[in-house]
C-alpha cells in the first residue's frame, strides 16, 4: 500500500524525496503538497513524462518558501472512490395464492379455516355432516396453516442465499483481479526501479574509465561499446535491460580493473630505472634541473604505484625521464669539457718542462790565448802532436758575469 505523505513536509524534505530513487513512487504527491513550488512541480511532470533518471537533478526550493505557498490546484491526487459492490436484488414476496378459504373469529386472527362444505358435496355419501366429520377437518386446516406460515420464509431465505453467493463468488473474481493488477504494478515499478539503478551505476563506471589512464586500450574500449550498446537497446523490457546493463558493467569493470593494474605494475618497474638513473646522475653540474630530478626521485623512490595513483606516477614517470635527459647531456658535456681542460693543462706542462732547452741555446766561446801573454815556449803543432788549446766556457751565471779566463770557476 502506498503510503501518504505527511502535510507538514517542508520544501527541503521534498527535495530529499525527489533525490531519493527509492522515494520516486512519492512524485505525484510531491507535486500535490501544499509545501511544493514551481520548479518542482515542472520538474515532476517533466520526470514523470521522461523518467527520473533521465530529467536531471530536481531544483533546490527557492528562497523563504514555506509550507502552504503552494497555490497550484492538486494535479494527481486521485479524490474518487470505488464503488461498493452492487447489492443483489432481493426477491420479490411471493404472489398471493388464489384460495377459497376465509378468515373465522377477529380481522387480525391468524386462524383459517375451511369453508364449508355441503354434506351433498362430500365424496362420501355417507357423510351426514356429523361431528366426525367436523374432527377430520381440524388437521387440514390446522397442516394447511403451518404450511403456508413456513414456506414464505424459506423461498426468502432460498433467494437470498443464492444472491448472496452470487455477489461472493463476483467479489472474489474481483478482488483476484485487482491483486493481480496490484501484483503487476509493483513489478513493473520494481523494474524501473533496477533499470535506474543500473543505469546510474554503469554511468558512474563509464566516467570513472573514461577519465582514467587506459581508457584507449583495447580491451576497455571494446566492453565501454558494449555497455553503451546495452543502456540504448529498445528491444528489450525494463527488466531485462536492468539485466543487460548489470551484467555489461561488471564486465567492464573487471576488464577495466585488470588493466590498470598492469598498467600500475608496468609503470612502477619504470620508474625504479629512472630512480637508478638519477642516483648516477648525482655529480652532474648542479643546475635546477637537477635539483628537480633528485628530489622527483626521492618522492617516488618508496612510493608503490596502485590504480589509486596511476595517474599521477604516470605524469611523474614522464617528467623523471624528461630530467633524466636534461642531466645526462649536461653532465656529459661538462665531463668532456674537463677531459678536454685536463688534456690541454698537460700539454702545457710538457711544454713548460721542455722550454729551456729549446729557447736559450747554450753559448760557446772559443778563447786563444796571445802569443805575447804567454811565457811557455812555442810548440809548433808538428811538435806537440795537435793543434793549439782551446775552451768551451758557459757564461758564469754566479758570479754575475763572464770572466773569460779559463780557471774562473774554480776548475784549475
Amino acid at each position: 500500500m502506498t503510503k501518504r505523505l505527511s502535510p507538514r513536509l517542508k520544501p527541503a524534505e521534498l527535495e530529499s524525496i525527489c533525490l531519493d530513487i527509492e522515494q520516486w513512487d512519492l512524485l505525484e504527491q510531491v507535486a500535490d503538497h501544499p509545501s511544493a513550488w514551481p520548479e518542482l512541480q515542472d520538474w515532476i511532470d517533466h520526470a514523470l513524462s521522461v523518467g527520473p533518471d533521465l530529467a536531471g537533478e530536481p531544483p533546490e526550493p527557492p528562497a523563504g518558501w514555506k509550507r502552504g505557498d503552494n497555490k497550484r490546484p492538486p494535479k494527481y491526487l486521485k479524490t474518487t472512490k470505488p464503488q461498493a459492490l452492487a447489492e443483489p436484488a432481493a426477491a420479490p414476496p411471493p404472489a398471493a395464492e388464489p384460495s377459497d378459504i376465509k378468515q373465522t373469529g377477529e380481522p387480525d386472527s391468524p386462524i383459517r379455516e375451511i369453508a364449508a362444505v355441503p354434506a351433498s358435496s362430500a365424496s362420501d355419501p355417507e357423510t351426514d355432516g356429523t361431528e366426525d366429520d367436523a374432527f377430520d377437518e381440524i388437521p387440514r386446516r390446522t397442516l394447511n396453516g403451518w404450511t403456508r406460515t413456513l414456506l414464505a420464509p424459506v423461498l426468502i431465505l432460498a433467494v437470498l442465499f443464492a444472491g448472496g453467493g452470487t455477489a461472493i463468488a463476483v467479489h472474489m473474481i474481483q478482488s483476484d483481479r485487482q491483486q493481480a493488477v496490484a501484483e503487476q504494478a509493483r513489478k513493473d515499478d520494481e523494474a524501473r526501479r533496477s533499470l535506474a539503478n543500473a543505469t546510474k551505476r554503469a554511468n558512474m563506471l563509464l566516467g570513472k574509465v573514461k577519465k582514467s589512464p587506459v581508457s584507449d586500450d583495447r580491451k576497455v574500449k571494446r566492453s565501454r561499446e558494449t555497455l553503451s550498446a546495452s543502456m540504448t537497446d529498445t528491444t528489450k523490457d525494463d527488466e531485462d535491460k536492468a539485466d543487460g546493463i548489470a551484467k555489461a558493467t561488471d564486465s567492464l569493470n573487471t576488464i577495466w580493473t585488470a588493466v590498470m593494474r598492469s598498467k600500475a605494475s608496468e609503470v612502477g618497474a619504470s620508474l625504479s630505472d629512472l630512480i637508478a638513473t638519477a642516483d648516477g646522475l648525482k655529480k652532474a653540474p648542479d643546475t635546477d634541473a637537477r635539483t628537480e630530478m633528485l628530489e622527483l626521485a626521492d618522492e617516488w623512490r618508496d612510493s608503490p604505484v596502485t590504480a589509486a595513483n596511476l595517474t599521477t606516477a604516470i605524469e611523474a614517470e614522464r617528467r623523471l625521464t624528461q630530467l633524466c635527459d636534461e642531466v645526462g647531456k649536461a653532465k656529459a658535456k661538462a665531463d668532456d669539457e674537463a677531459r678536454k681542460k685536463t688534456t690541454t693543462e698537460a700539454g702545457n706542462d710538457e711544454q713548460e718542462a721542455s722550454a729551456p732547452s729549446q729557447s736559450s741555446p747554450s753559448q760557446s766561446y772559443s778563447y786563444s790565448p796571445p802569443q805575447s801573454y804567454s811565457s811557455a815556449p812555442s810548440t809548433s803543432p808538428s811538435q806537440s802532436g795537435g793543434s793549439a788549446p782551446s775552451w768551451s766556457v758557459s757564461p758564469d751565471k754566479t758570479a754575475g758575469g763572464f770572466t773569460g779566463l779559463p780557471g774562473s770557476d774554480g776548475s784549475l
